[in-house]
């Protein structure tokens, strides 16, 4: 049974009872282990069972060569102590016609920020905005960054670090284990980016909103360094929330403003749940009729259907009968179009409908008259029960 519900963060939805998988899969295909932490914690409202089935979308996505050695990770007392950054290239463009993504994570919480990039030369313009983000809302001061030995971290980017007292690590060239951090950070979201895009049965241009997706659902899933603690926690010190958690990729109906419809247009269009706000309360959609992404706060989402079936609605509406002309007439167009008909009629024509119909009245009185002599041959009404409408009406 789905029930609708107006959440903590003022976002109209609809919910229902949720297994272990669903959660795994709003989680962006989380691990088990980091699932059986959440759920220990009761974290989740609704949740049932607490075993996970290794998905076909979780192997296309997370499978890899085992690691040779493992070592105890470390973390600096306090956030922006320092932050690990890397910039990740990746074959195919964004719907916005990026090809890159900078990543920057906090040593202390782990929790990571990422930026789409057209360019690699942007990384510098980025970090001027992540940096006076982070600053603003911590009231700290960021001390040190440790990047590799890119162009991208070199020239003007090290004259920003400089000019803010910002002590910039380099690590060795050839030596991606020193930013290893920030190295498996990016081996993570891409694992992430891969499944949900494969369980969305999206192409491989929305990986920049399944990328920001995943990087939410990250800080809000339990880490190893942080010993099963979560970094969105660790880095606000504020519980967190996962009511408003839902499947990406997913089917949903976004209700359209009144200003933006007309008296007998629908008043929800179907989307494609693409991830959560962050300048605004409510989530980010996709409409594939008008190709954009949208925002709302008022979604009833279809948590088992995917991309496919929301193509599928549209392609029934295409094919449906043509548009239907409601455009107003006058009494005078219409006794023109009656008159119109009538002309057009041969007199011969006319004449046997006459007599059609004159012929067709006799056979009715006949039929008034006669008695009925078989009631068992007659049809039964069917009546509806007290109260039940004939027709059902929406606005």
């Amino acid at each position: 049974m789905t029930n609708a519900k107006h959440s903590k963060g003022g976002i109209n939805v609809a919910e229902k009872d949720s297994s272990i998988e669903l959660w795994h899969k709003r989680l962006g295909h989380l691990s088990e282990k980091g699932l059986q932490i959440l759920s220990k914690k009761q974290l989740f409202p609704g949740a049932k069972g607490t075993l996970l089935k290794t998905g076909v979308h979780c192997l296309a996505g997370k499978t890899h060569r085992v690691a040779f050695h493992r070592f105890p990770p470390s973390r600096r007392s306090k956030v922006l102590d320092l932050i690990h950054t890397d910039v990740c290239f990746m074959r195919d463009k964004t719907l916005g016609g990026a090809s890159y993504y900078v990543t920057f994570i906090d040593d202390h919480s782990r929790k990571v920020w990422t930026y789409a990039l057209k360019t690699k030369d942007q990384v510098r313009d980025v970090f001027k905005q992540f940096h006076a983000e982070v600053e603003r809302e911590t009231g700290l001061k960021l001390k040190c960054v440790r990047a590799d030995n890119g162009g991208e971290y070199r020239g003007l980017f090290e004259s920003y670090s400089r000019l803010n007292g910002i002590k910039l690590q380099k690590i060795v060239p050839k030596t991606p284990q020193q930013n290893g951090v920030a190295e498996r950070m990016n081996r993570t979201i891409c694992e992430r980016i891969k499944c949900m895009l494969s369980h969305a049965k999206l192409p491989k241009s929305f990986w920049g909103e399944a990328m920001r997706t995943a990087v939410d659902l990250i800080n809000l899933s339990p880490s190893v360094p942080l010993e099963g603690d979560v970094p969105q926690r660790v880095w606000t010190g504020k519980e967190v929330s996962y009511e408003h958690l839902r499947v990406f990729g997913c089917k949903a109906y976004v209700h359209v403003p009144k200003d933006e419809r007309a008296k007998l247009d629908d008043k929800a269009k179907p989307c494609i749940f693409m991830g959560y706000g962050r300048e605004e309360f409510g989530y980010r959609l996709w409409d594939p009729i008008a190709r954009k992404i949208v925002r709302s706060r008022d979604v009833i989402f279809l948590e088992n259907e995917t991309s496919e079936d929301v193509e599928r609605v549209e392609k029934k509406k295409n094919t449906a009968a043509g548009p239907v002309n409601l455009e107003p007439i006058s009494p005078s167009q219409m006794h023109e179009n009656v008159e119109e008909v009538v002309h057009d009629e041969p007199q011969g024509a006319l004449d046997q409908e006459v007599q059609g119909e004159e012929q067709l009245e006799q056979e009715e009185q006949v039929e008034e008259e006669q008695p009925i002599l078989n009631q068992e041959s007659q049809q039964e009404i069917a009546k509806l029960p007290l109260g039940t409408p004939l027709m059902s009406t929406y606005c």
